[in-house]
C-alpha cells in the first residue's frame, strides 16, 4: 500500500512540476474575459456613434427651422403659414438624413421620431425677429429612438437602450 502512495505522490510531483502547457491554460482562462472586454468596447462605441448621429441631426434640424423665413413670415407665434409645415416637414428629414433628400443615417430613426415646436415667450424690451407678435420664437427639436445593438446587450439580458436629443434655438427667420 505504501508503494501505491508514493508512485501517486512521485506522479502528482511530476506533473506539477511539469510547466510545458502553463500558457495553454493561462490563454484559457483569459481569453474568455479579453473577448467580452472586446465586444462589450465594439457595442458601446457604437452606441456612442448612433447618440452622435442623434444629436447633430437634431441640432442641424434646430438651426435650418430657426433661420427658415417660414418661421415668420405672417407675423403669428408660433407660426401658422403652409410654409412652416414644409419647413417641419424639411427639418425632420435633415435630423434623420443630413439632408433633405437621401436615405436615412440609422435604420430606425425615421421623421416620425423628430418633434419639432415652436414656444414664443415674451420679448418684453428685447429685440425680436418677429415684431408683429412681440415675442421671441425658439425652435426646440427632440428625438428619441431605440438604439441598434450589434447583439451583445441581448446576450448580458439588457433591455434594448433609447438615445433622445433635444435641441433650441432662436428663430432668426433670416
Amino acid at each position: 500500500m505504501r508503494n501505491g502512495f508514493r508512485k501517486t505522490r512521485r506522479g502528482c510531483q511530476t506533473l506539477l512540476a511539469d510547466r510545458k502547457g502553463g500558457p495553454v491554460v493561462e490563454l484559457a482562462l483569459i481569453l474568455p474575459v479579453l473577448l467580452i472586454l472586446l465586444l462589450g468596447m465594439f457595442e458601446f462605441a457604437f452606441l456612442l456613434y448612433q447618440k452622435q448621429l442623434i444629436t447633430k441631426g437634431v441640432q442641424d434640424a434646430a438651426r435650418f427651422a430657426a433661420r427658415n423665413t417660414s418661421l415668420i413670415e405672417n407675423g403669428t407665434c408660433p407660426p401658422s403659414s403652409g410654409g412652416w409645415a414644409q419647413t417641419v416637414v424639411e427639418a425632420q428629414q435633415i435630423a434623420t438624413r443630413g439632408t433633405t433628400g437621401g436615405s436615412t443615417m440609422l435604420s430606425n430613426f425615421d421623421t416620425g421620431a423628430v418633434n419639432v415646436s415652436v414656444s414664443c415667450p415674451s420679448a418684453g424690451t428685447l429685440a425680436t425677429s418677429n415684431p408683429v407678435s412681440g415675442s421671441i420664437p425658439i425652435v426646440t427639436v427632440t428625438a428619441s429612438v431605440n438604439a441598434l445593438s450589434l447583439g451583445f446587450f441581448s446576450v448580458l439580458g439588457v433591455d434594448s437602450v433609447t438615445l433622445a436629443a433635444e435641441h433650441s434655438e432662436f428663430g432668426v427667420g433670416l
